[in-house]
């Protein structure tokens, strides 16, 4: 068994791997972290033409995830499928422009005012595949710096969306409907459907 560090995009933590047989090994990944990043939705009632509205994201992160390795030929070449348990918090606010659409309607700036609020995933489980670079766990060669590429998906359900403003309407029945309506859009974005995943290694 190899026990090492990692870095990647679902966070910082360790990783934990186990031969199977001459040509499969077992990983354990477990990470967590916060990265800040902006996240864009495509608004499908911004005119003729849909246009991105962005939002500035702390993520918060927490991966758990069960993989298999299968290296062909015994080299170091590695195809790699499994889980992710995930849970993905993005909390945000709104890079509003003087006139933005929400739900519905556009508003301005002082109509909306500052907007707010928090996107976190509902879906636990999430099957992985990739390829990378690395040596078997069995491999006594000493240090091994490995590499990863892949996505995790989110076949099932939809992000827990709430959002919140402080304008001028913020407690317009019209403008609340709207709101609503803007959560909507982004729990049924494609944007949370799929996770790109890097990372590197040493064991």
């Amino acid at each position: 068994m190899k026990i090492g560090a990692i870095a990647s995009t679902t966070g910082f933590g360790i990783e934990m791997a186990s031969p199977l047989s001459k040509n499969w090994d077992f990983r354990l990944h477990v990470t967590d972290g916060n990265f800040d990043k902006v996240i864009s939705i495509i608004h499908p009632h911004a005119g003729s033409f849909p246009v991105d509205i962005q939002y500035e994201a702390d993520l918060e992160l927490i991966n758990i995830g069960a993989l298999v390795d299968w290296y062909p030929g015994g080299s170091i070449f590695r195809v790699t499928a499994g889980n992710f348990y995930t849970k993905r918090k993005f909390n945000v606010t709104g890079l509003l422009e003087l006139m933005v659409p929400i739900g519905n309607n556009s508003y301005t700036s002082i109509e909306t005012g500052s907007l707010t609020g928090f996107i976190e995933t509902e879906n636990l489980l999430s099957p992985y595949f990739g390829i990378g670079l690395g040596k078997k766990a069995d491999s006594d060669d000493g240090l091994d710096v490995s590499i990863d590429f892949g996505m995790m998906y989110t076949y099932t359900g939809s992000p827990k969306v709430s959002l919140t403003a402080d304008g001028l309407l913020a407690s317009d029945p019209t403008f609340m409907s709207d709101l609503a309506e803007e959560e909507r859009i982004i729990s049924s974005s494609k944007y949370f459907k799929v996770y790109p995943v890097m990372s590197i290694g040493i064991t």
